[in-house]
């Protein structure tokens, strides 16, 4: 009994001479287009048109050769998220040691929309 007394003593003034604490972070950059609207469009009928009108402006687009000349148009978004803890011990003015731990997770997704020459709608492609 003496011992565990004496343990949880040190336990408690470790904790009152040090800072410690969980955390949650949640980030998001970029905004997700309404992939509701984007499971909408036909490929092979839907043009740019209706897929800008769908889904605005796209992050990117860029010239694709292998479809003869045909144009893919991205858009980009990322979650990153998750719990973490840190621990820290100041011992002097000069010296304190830490430590940081996280576990979050970078989630990066894109929407694809591939065109032929004539700006049609060939493919649709959420990674």
């Amino acid at each position: 009994m003496r011992g565990s007394a004496l343990l949880a003593c040190a336990l408690g003034a470790l904790c009152t001479l040090s800072c410690a604490g969980l955390r949650f972070q949640e980030k998001r950059f970029g905004l997700e287009p309404d992939l509701a609207a984007a499971r909408a469009l036909t490929p092979g009928v839907s043009s740019l048109a209706d897929c800008l009108a769908a889904l605005g402006a796209p992050h990117e687009v860029e010239k694709d050769e292998s479809l003869g000349g045909g144009r893919v148009l991205s858009w980009k978004w990322e979650a990153f998220g998750g719990w973490g803890f840190f621990f820290s011990l100041p011992l002097s003015d000069w010296w304190s040691p830490s430590l940081n731990y996280d576990a979050a997770k970078r989630r990066p997704r894109h929407l694809h929309l591939i065109f032929d020459e004539r700006w049609v709608l060939r493919e649709a492609v959420l990674e």
